[in-house]
């Protein structure tokens, strides 16, 4: 595994704005944008799967990583670039397996409440139509598999080296992220 000691996995729970973060990332320092979703949105006709619920998004994942432990992450460990942004690695074996390449995580926290109403006004919660704020909490609480292949938004940010306040104005929370990438840029990783 080349190493990953510049790039990041970039964590939190939907509306926390992670797309936003891994986009400036690319823009200012060039990172390589990695999507695990885009890989399960490609293959899921493989297997059958239409993607039309969060179950469908982990059936899929399941299927892939029992062809492959490692399906998930293959295209981080086959990338020759030293800055990649993974835009929500979710599984606890995934992230802790780039993390031993030298992978950073950020977490992007911020209450339910705040990141459903950025759902609801962007129009956007990934592949679904915006739930009511109950089903977006259920939601977030089913997303907490006790099987490390499988996806555990929380314990993913648990493991997180460092946490930004999404609460925060967009700008300060991108300044943020600036000093982390400026400090990671001269720091070894972090190792758990």
């Amino acid at each position: 595994m080349h190493s990953l000691a510049a790039s990041i996995n970039i964590i939190g729970h939907a509306g926390s704005g992670k797309s936003a973060v891994c986009e400036h990332l690319a823009n200012k320092y060039g990172y390589v944008i990695y999507r695990p979703s885009d890989l399960i949105r490609e293959q899921a006709p493989r297997f059958g799967i239409e993607l039309k619920s969060r179950k469908d998004y982990v059936r899929c994942h399941e299927l892939l990583i029992a062809e492959n432990p490692d399906a998930m992450i293959q295209p981080v460990l086959d990338s020759a670039s030293p800055l990649i942004c993974v835009d929500g690695m979710r599984s606890v074996y995934g992230a802790e397996k780039l993390r031993q390449g030298g992978m950073h995580i950020i977490a992007l926290d911020g209450d339910a409440a705040l990141r459903y109403g950025r759902v609801v006004s962007s129009g956007r919660n990934g592949h679904r139509k915006p739930p009511s704020f109950e089903a977006f909490v259920a939601d977030e609480q089913a997303d907490k598999s006790s099987d490390p292949h499988l996806p555990n938004t929380q314990a993913v940010m648990d493991m997180a080296d460092y946490h930004v306040d999404i609460s925060q104005p967009l700008d300060d929370v991108l300044r943020a992220l600036d000093k982390i990438v400026e400090e990671i840029s001269h720091t070894p990783s972090q190792q758990g």
